[in-house]
């Protein structure tokens, strides 16, 4: 699992970096990443980190955790 801060916040080239997904207060990514697309123009939207099972787990983990700590 890939996490990042909001530091991180750029490619190299100066391009933003792909979304990620908020799990358990850090950004986690899978490091596989698409891109969004208008379907009616082509162009790109943005890029995203696709996450898997493993990032799925780490949110139900973290929201577990969440629920178990509340009144």
């Amino acid at each position: 699992m890939i996490t990042t801060s909001l530091s991180q916040n750029k490619y190299g080239d100066g391009a933003a970096q792909p979304a990620l997904h908020w799990i358990g207060g850090r950004w986690v990514g899978s490091g596989s990443i698409d891109e969004a697309r208008n379907p009616s123009t082509g162009d790109t939207l943005g890029h995203f980190d696709v996450g898997g099972v493993e990032q799925a787990r780490a949110g139900i983990d973290a929201a577990r955790a969440v629920f178990d700590g509340s009144d």
